[in-house]
Protein backbone atom coordinates (compact mmCIF):
# COMPACT_ATOMS: atom_id res chain seq x y z
CA UNK A 1 0.00 0.00 0.00
CA UNK A 2 1.78 3.42 -1.19
CA UNK A 3 0.63 6.44 0.94
CA UNK A 4 0.74 9.71 -0.28
CA UNK A 5 2.64 11.17 2.68
CA UNK A 6 5.57 10.25 4.28
CA UNK A 7 6.23 9.11 7.91
CA UNK A 8 7.57 12.67 8.51
CA UNK A 9 4.46 15.05 6.82
CA UNK A 10 2.20 12.95 9.71
CA UNK A 11 2.80 15.43 12.48
CA UNK A 12 2.09 18.45 10.49
CA UNK A 13 -0.73 16.81 8.96
CA UNK A 14 -2.56 15.64 12.29
CA UNK A 15 -1.84 19.46 13.33
CA UNK A 16 -3.38 20.50 10.19
CA UNK A 17 -6.29 17.92 10.31
CA UNK A 18 -6.93 19.36 13.94
CA UNK A 19 -7.03 22.99 12.79
CA UNK A 20 -9.47 22.41 10.26
CA UNK A 21 -12.29 20.77 12.16
CA UNK A 22 -11.83 23.24 14.85
CA UNK A 23 -12.89 25.65 12.63
CA UNK A 24 -15.42 23.93 11.42
CA UNK A 25 -16.78 23.94 14.71
CA UNK A 26 -16.21 27.37 15.13
CA UNK A 27 -17.99 28.06 11.82
CA UNK A 28 -20.98 25.67 12.63
CA UNK A 29 -21.30 27.60 16.15
CA UNK A 30 -21.44 31.13 13.81
CA UNK A 31 -23.85 29.25 11.48
CA UNK A 32 -26.00 28.36 14.10
CA UNK A 33 -25.78 31.85 15.69
CA UNK A 34 -26.35 34.02 13.01
CA UNK A 35 -29.59 30.75 11.73
CA UNK A 36 -31.32 31.86 15.29
CA UNK A 37 -30.06 35.36 14.77
CA UNK A 38 -32.17 35.21 11.26
CA UNK A 39 -35.51 33.36 12.29
CA UNK A 40 -35.16 36.20 15.38
CA UNK A 41 -35.34 38.75 12.59
CA UNK A 42 -38.02 37.47 10.78
CA UNK A 43 -40.39 37.00 14.05
CA UNK A 44 -39.96 40.98 14.26
CA UNK A 45 -40.38 41.57 10.71
CA UNK A 46 -43.72 39.96 10.76
CA UNK A 47 -44.48 41.53 13.44
CA UNK A 48 -43.79 44.65 12.13
CA UNK A 49 -45.32 44.16 9.15
CA UNK A 50 -48.46 43.07 11.32
CA UNK A 51 -48.82 46.58 12.92
CA UNK A 52 -47.73 48.74 10.01
CA UNK A 53 -50.82 46.87 8.13
CA UNK A 54 -53.04 47.49 10.83
CA UNK A 55 -51.65 51.56 11.34
CA UNK A 56 -52.25 51.47 7.73
CA UNK A 57 -56.02 50.72 8.15
CA UNK A 58 -56.09 52.82 11.10
CA UNK A 59 -54.94 55.77 8.75
CA UNK A 60 -57.43 55.27 6.09
CA UNK A 61 -60.38 55.04 8.36
CA UNK A 62 -59.24 58.20 9.86
CA UNK A 63 -58.69 59.99 6.74
CA UNK A 64 -61.99 58.91 5.34
CA UNK A 65 -63.46 60.25 8.93
CA UNK A 66 -61.61 63.94 8.42
CA UNK A 67 -62.38 64.08 5.20
CA UNK A 68 -66.22 64.07 6.44
CA UNK A 69 -68.45 66.81 6.13
CA UNK A 70 -72.09 67.43 5.54
CA UNK A 71 -72.45 67.03 1.82
CA UNK A 72 -70.79 63.70 1.48
CA UNK A 73 -71.66 62.14 5.27
CA UNK A 74 -75.59 62.11 7.50
CA UNK A 75 -73.74 64.62 9.18
CA UNK A 76 -75.73 67.96 9.74
CA UNK A 77 -74.61 71.16 8.71
CA UNK A 78 -73.62 72.25 12.08
CA UNK A 79 -70.66 70.08 12.55
CA UNK A 80 -68.92 71.42 9.43
CA UNK A 81 -67.25 73.95 11.93
CA UNK A 82 -65.74 77.13 10.28
CA UNK A 83 -63.94 75.71 7.31
CA UNK A 84 -66.61 75.13 5.10
CA UNK A 85 -66.43 73.70 1.69
CA UNK A 86 -66.41 76.85 -1.28
CA UNK A 87 -69.78 76.26 -3.11
CA UNK A 88 -69.17 75.04 -7.03
CA UNK A 89 -71.43 75.69 -9.70
CA UNK A 90 -72.39 73.58 -12.24
CA UNK A 91 -72.39 75.67 -14.80
CA UNK A 92 -70.00 75.87 -17.49
CA UNK A 93 -69.06 79.13 -19.28
CA UNK A 94 -70.53 80.17 -22.56
CA UNK A 95 -67.49 82.44 -23.57
CA UNK A 96 -69.41 85.58 -23.53
CA UNK A 97 -68.74 88.36 -21.34
CA UNK A 98 -70.74 89.13 -18.44
CA UNK A 99 -73.39 91.98 -18.88
CA UNK A 100 -75.47 93.84 -21.70
CA UNK A 101 -73.67 92.08 -25.20
CA UNK A 102 -72.73 93.91 -28.26
CA UNK A 103 -75.57 95.69 -30.01
CA UNK A 104 -78.57 95.74 -26.79
CA UNK A 105 -80.34 98.97 -26.99
CA UNK A 106 -81.14 98.60 -23.41
CA UNK A 107 -84.32 99.76 -21.54
CA UNK A 108 -83.07 102.48 -18.75
CA UNK A 109 -85.09 105.41 -18.28
CA UNK A 110 -83.96 108.76 -19.71
CA UNK A 111 -81.72 111.32 -18.50
CA UNK A 112 -83.28 114.42 -17.17
CA UNK A 113 -82.28 117.74 -18.23
CA UNK A 114 -80.43 119.92 -15.70
CA UNK A 115 -82.63 122.27 -14.67
CA UNK A 116 -86.08 121.39 -13.46
CA UNK A 117 -88.95 122.83 -14.79
CA UNK A 118 -90.79 124.19 -11.97
CA UNK A 119 -89.83 123.85 -8.39
CA UNK A 120 -92.20 123.53 -6.13
CA UNK A 121 -91.36 123.97 -2.02
CA UNK A 122 -93.92 121.94 0.62
CA UNK A 123 -94.37 123.61 4.21
CA UNK A 124 -95.87 121.94 7.28
CA UNK A 125 -99.27 123.28 7.81
CA UNK A 126 -100.00 121.74 10.94
CA UNK A 127 -97.12 123.71 13.18
CA UNK A 128 -98.71 127.02 12.18
CA UNK A 129 -101.33 126.29 15.14
CA UNK A 130 -99.03 124.72 17.33
CA UNK A 131 -98.79 126.36 20.95
CA UNK A 132 -95.38 125.47 20.98
CA UNK A 133 -94.26 127.73 18.33
CA UNK A 134 -96.01 130.52 19.99
CA UNK A 135 -93.32 131.20 22.52
CA UNK A 136 -90.54 133.76 21.69
CA UNK A 137 -87.60 131.55 21.35
CA UNK A 138 -84.49 132.55 22.73
CA UNK A 139 -81.23 131.85 21.13
CA UNK A 140 -79.20 128.94 21.17
CA UNK A 141 -76.08 129.08 23.15
CA UNK A 142 -73.14 130.53 21.38
CA UNK A 143 -70.26 127.59 20.14
CA UNK A 144 -68.29 126.36 22.63
CA UNK A 145 -69.95 127.84 25.57
CA UNK A 146 -71.88 124.90 26.70
CA UNK A 147 -71.21 125.71 30.54
CA UNK A 148 -72.79 128.75 31.00
CA UNK A 149 -75.37 129.30 32.80
CA UNK A 150 -77.02 132.23 31.70
CA UNK A 151 -80.82 132.39 31.76
CA UNK A 152 -81.19 133.61 27.93
CA UNK A 153 -79.25 130.61 26.81
CA UNK A 154 -80.33 127.59 29.14
CA UNK A 155 -83.86 127.12 27.89
CA UNK A 156 -83.29 128.11 24.16
CA UNK A 157 -85.36 125.07 22.91
CA UNK A 158 -88.93 125.49 23.86
CA UNK A 159 -89.62 121.75 24.05
CA UNK A 160 -86.96 120.89 26.97
CA UNK A 161 -88.57 122.86 29.78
Amino acid sequence: MTTLFSSKDKPTIDIKLELLIEMLEHQTLAIEKQTALIQELKADLEAKAAKIDALEAKNKALMEQLGMNSKNSSKPPSSDGLKKPSPKSLRQPSGKSPGAQKGHKGAGLKLMSKEPDEIVRHFPKQCQDCPLFVVKRAAPPPHGDMKSTSSSTQNWWPMSA
